[in-house]
This record gives structure tokens, C-alpha cells and sequence, in this order.
């Protein structure tokens, strides 16, 4: 079994990522600024990727890196743009750059659905031009452009992951990094969720199990490509609403006025992760959100 870093690996996604490599016996590694939801049989290192990375890296010498680790709100990298490249952007660099120091065999990368912008087609694959809209969209895809040149420079492989919007346990309610996990902390405690415009913009929630899975098998694949990964459906704010209010059965919703840059449809094509990957995501909606309610109750 492996020995794998995961930068990020106490955070939302990350956790879940680690849980699934331990689960298959592998020795994790941890890089994060703190261990929110950190699993206690991985080795954790409390730092920042931007000067931490070399001290773990070096002393560590993982054979595969996933990077998850960043500054994830696209509100912040509005107001703040040069503390979200230096994250994002140098962050990023730094951990590669390590890695290509210290022989690691594989990097995972994950980007986001942000970097692709407004969709100029109805179903969103691997092709579609990259035009973001925010300087969060702008930084997860500036990364992209470094991995092949160190795969040709140093030899690392790597796998960029570009998730839609995942959801799921342990995603922070707090803020605008997940619209399911706002309205599920809204609803129970029988507050009103706010919907912008209309409601039927539409979007692509992928359990964040589901997005796990598809990362660990990254690891296997030896080709540096990238993959979108979600669960290829149009689902619309107010449909989402309508299923945690049954679900939930209390709290109420009300429209406010459309937000400047929020696009109107998204989804992805996800045919490439099926084929290549061999991937597809196992968790419907429906499911998807009664466990994450079910965490929710919990916690």
C-alpha cells in the first residue's frame, strides 16, 4: 500500500478522501491549517501549503500527492484577489514543486467547475472553453497550466478533477461555498432560505462521496488528463428547495433579486470519468440529501 499526502485532508472534501484511502489501507498524510474533521489514523501536520509544504514533503516523501487544499470562497477572492492567487495560485506551486523535488510518482489536482465560466453549450465535458468569471474561477485554473510543463521538466504525473457542485456531510453552512447545506441549516431551524432570481437556474450536485471515489482512482491512472466529475443532472434551485423542505418539513423560502455573474445552467458531461476512470456516481439526489440531513441531525 501507498504512502499518499492529502493537502487539505481535515476540509470537506478532503476527509472523505482520506477515509476512503485509509479504508483501503493505505498510510495518509495530512497538510491542513487545522483537523476539523480529521480522521485519527492518518498522520496530520497543522500548516500552510504556501511554507509547510517543504518540511512534510521532505521529510514524508509520499509516493502520490492529492491537493485539495485551498481558498475555496469565491466572495473572498472578490474582495481579497491577491490573497486568493497567493493561496490558490502559490500555494499550489509550492506543494508541486516539492513534489517534483522529493520523486512523488502522481499528482492529483483538483480544479473547480468555476474555471469553465458561463456554459456556451448544454451539457458542460472536458473541451469547453475555459472563461471564468471570478478570480477564484481564474486561480483553480491558472494551476492547470503548470502540470504539464513539470510533467515534462520532472517527469510527475498528474490527474486534474474538476468537481460541479458537490455536497454532502461535513460541508460548512456557513458562508457561499454550498447552496445544500445553507438551506439545510436554514430549514431546521425554521428560517427562510433565500433564492436569487426565479429559482430555475439550474446546476450539478454531486455527492461528495461519489467525488471521493473518483479522486482515489485518479491515483491508478497513469495518462495526465483531466476529468470532470458530477452526476451529469440539471437539477434547479427550486427543485432542490421543494426536496429538503419535504424532507425536512419546516422553514420557508423567498426570492430575492438575481445576483450580478451567477451563471444560469450548468451541467456536466461526464462521459470521459465513465470510460477512462472508470466512474460513475452511485449516490442519487434523493439519497445524497437525506444523509446529509442525517449528519446534519447529528451534529
Amino acid at each position: 500500500m501507498a504512502k499518499i499526502l492529502v493537502t487539505g485532508g481535515s476540509g470537506f472534501i478532503g476527509s472523505h478522501v482520506v477515509d476512503l484511502l485509509l479504508s483501503k489501507g493505505h498510510r495518509v498524510i495530512v497538510l491542513d491549517q487545522d483537523d476539523t474533521y480529521l480522521n485519527k489514523k492518518a498522520k496530520f501536520y497543522k500548516g500552510d501549503i504556501r511554507k509547510d509544504a517543504e518540511r512534510v514533503i521532505k521529510k514524508e516523501k509520499p509516493a502520490y500527492c492529492i491537493h485539495l487544499a485551498a481558498q475555496v470562497s469565491v466572495m473572498k477572492s472578490f474582495n481579497d484577489p491577491v490573497y486568493d492567487a497567493s493561496v490558490n495560485i502559490l500555494g499550489s506551486i509550492n506543494v508541486l514543486n516539492e513534489c517534483a523535488k522529493n520523486k512523488v510518482k502522481k499528482f492529483v489536482y483538483i480544479s473547480s467547475c468555476a474555471k469553465y465560466g458561463t456554459p456556451q453549450k448544454k451539457s458542460v465535458d472536458e473541451n469547453h472553453p475555459c472563461n471564468p468569471l471570478s478570480p477564484y474561477g481564474i486561480s483553480k485554473h491558472a494551476v492547470e497550466h503548470y502540470l504539464p510543463i513539470f510533467k515534462e521538466k520532472y517527469g510527475i504525473d498528474y490527474t486534474i478533477i474538476a468537481p460541479a457542485n458537490v455536497y454532502g456531510p461535513r460541508q460548512d453552512p456557513h458562508g457561499e461555498a454550498g447552496v445544500v447545506s445553507i438551506f439545510i441549516d436554514k430549514l431546521m431551524k425554521n428560517k427562510t432560505c433565500t433564492i436569487y432570481g426565479d429559482g430555475k437556474q439550474t446546476r450539478d450536485f454531486v455527492y461528495v462521496k461519489d467525488v471521493a471515489e473518483a479522486i482515489v482512482q485518479a491515483l491508478g491512472k497513469t495518462k495526465s488528463k483531466s476529468y470532470n466529475i458530477g452526476s451529469g443532472k440539471e437539477t434547479s434551485v427550486n427543485q432542490l428547495f421543494n426536496m429538503l423542505h419535504r424532507l425536512i418539513g419546516k422553514g420557508k423560502k423567498r426570492h430575492s433579486a438575481q445576483r450580478t455573474g451567477d451563471i444560469r445552467n450548468m451541467v456536466y458531461n461526464i462521459s470521459k470519468a465513465k470510460k477512462e476512470l472508470k466512474w460513475a456516481p452511485k449516490t442519487s439526489l434523493a439519497k445524497g440529501l437525506k444523509e446529509t440531513i442525517a449528519w446534519f441531525n447529528k451534529v
